[in-house]
């Protein structure tokens, strides 16, 4: 179900963005409080030096989903997002139309529960993957594989 780079890393974030709808290919961090655009251009040196990415070892990760009830107009009503257990941090990933959105966080109770510093409305706790990650693959890995899948920003 992974995608793999030249590196060999294999993103438990592929099958992001496998379907949906059009998007808007930017990331935003989320910084503890407010949302944070980086742009193509910023994307190794925000990950490398305001992250320390290189040195976030990745130990494992989940693909996590709820359902959207509340939007009875879309088909699938099921949202996904990847947490990410780090040697530091639980990041969570996820794809929306207006773009990839990544947050950290010290707990994995925060990273599964919040986002923008809200509580998530209906995740009820269904984890459909999780995948140990004994490669010693990093952040900065998660980085060049959201570089290298989607090259261009706007």
């Amino acid at each position: 179900m992974g995608s793999s780079s030249s590196s060999g890393f294999t993103n438990p974030m592929s099958s992001i963005g496998a379907i949906g709808g059009k998007w808007t290919k930017c990331l935003h961090f989320w910084n503890g409080k407010q949302w944070v655009q980086v742009s193509d251009d910023k994307l190794f040196v925000f990950f490398g030096k305001e992250l320390q990415a290189k040195e976030e070892i990745i130990l494992s990760s989940e693909i996590r989903k709820y359902d959207l009830w509340w939007k009875p107009e879309w088909v699938a009503n099921l949202h996904e997002y990847t947490i990410v257990k780090t040697t530091n941090w639980w990041w969570s990933f996820e794809k929306m139309s207006e773009g990839i959105f990544m947050q950290r966080f010290k707990s994995e109770q925060q990273a599964r529960c919040s986002f923008a510093g809200k509580p998530r409305p209906f995740d009820n706790g269904q984890a459909s993957k999780c995948v140990l990650a004994p490669n010693k693959e990093t952040i900065m890995d998660v980085a060049e594989w959201i570089i290298s899948r989607y090259p261009s920003f706007e």
